[in-house]
């Protein structure tokens, strides 16, 4: 079979995989069923578990498990692609640029939402609702929200998906992997901004060979945001706004200052690692694979759906 064949085959698995996401979010309403019986016979669930802790934290679970049981059906090794080493000094640049992007893809969001309302298209906030109002739930909302997506998702998208895939073309694997990490997100506040991280969580993945990078850098993006979220519900609101500024400020000049390093570096180049296939016949792959364009089509009627929903 020729190279090109071998990764449309490649392609079309691993995005059927990802479909299958939408099977287990699906799936989460049905466990949940479970819970209601279980508080019905006397356990005390509350609502606050019931609603967003157990499928939250059941969601990266089920994921992790379809991963194994795909690849092994695929017969695709995981154990290279989950090779995890001690960061070194070049984490740092990377680190600094991760920042950068995830402020300033912050940054465009917020004026997409702007500009959306401002012609009538309200985009309902899906997080506020789940915020925690004690310290229980605080410690609970971390570990799903910061710590289990870290690791799920990083292993479904970087070591699976674009490493599955960077054997072929490195940066098809960034690309794809990226936009699948967009839009499994499902909500227009997180599609365009984790669109933008994946590129630079994949790049640092192929780039390093190394999945403990980008599962820390995913953390640290959720922990921050936990933590501002934490600042302006226990501390003080208008202080958590006064972190969250001059943080983002920080974050900026530690990015630009890391992607000039990066640039001199040539740190973006991926031209010493192999392809099999050109960057026409990568494109040509992916356009003809039907399982990337029902998984597209399925999580953006999900994006739809969900705006569609009252506030």
């Amino acid at each position: 079979m020729f190279p090109e064949q071998t990764m449309k085959k490649r392609i079309n698995a691993l995005f059927w995989v990802l479909c299958l996401t939408v099977a287990v979010q699906i799936a989460m309403s049905y466990v949940m069923q479970v819970f209601v019986a279980l508080r019905q016979i006397g356990l005390p669930i509350s609502d606050y578990v019931m609603s967003f802790i157990a499928p939250q934290f059941l969601y990266p679970m089920m994921n992790l498990l379809l991963v194994f049981v795909a690849a092994w059906v695929m017969r695709m090794p995981m154990r290279p692609l989950l090779r995890m080493s001690a960061p070194r000094r070049s984490f740092l640049p990377w680190l600094g640029l991760f920042l950068g992007v995830a402020t300033a893809g912050n940054l465009l969001v917020s004026l997409l939402l702007a500009f959306l309302e401002e012609y009538g298209v309200t985009v309902p906030d899906v997080f506020s609702q789940y915020n925690p109002q004690t310290p229980g739930q605080a410690v609970a909302f971390f570990v799903v929200v910061a710590v289990l997506p870290a690791i799920s998702e990083e292993v479904l998208f970087r070591a699976m998906t674009a490493g599955g895939l960077k054997e072929y073309h490195p940066w098809a694997a960034v690309w794809l992997s990226a936009f699948g990490f967009g839009f499994i997100h499902a909500n227009l506040q997180q599609i365009p901004f984790a669109i933008l991280l994946g590129l630079v969580l994949g790049l640092v993945y192929v780039k390093t060979d190394n999945l403990l990078y980008p599962i820390l850098l995913h953390f640290v993006n959720n922990a921050w945001a936990c933590a501002l979220t934490f600042l302006g519900i226990f501390v003080d609101p208008e202080l958590a706004l006064s972190v969250r500024m001059w943080g983002s400020l920080l974050f900026l000049i530690f990015g630009i200052v890391s992607f000039v390093w990066l640039l001199c570096k040539k740190g973006f180049s991926l031209k010493e690692y192999p392809r099999a296939v050109s960057g026409v016949q990568a494109l040509r792959s992916a356009l003809s694979s039907l399982g990337m364009w029902v998984f597209f089509a399925l999580y953006l009627l999900l994006t739809v759906l969900m705006m569609a929903l009252p506030v």
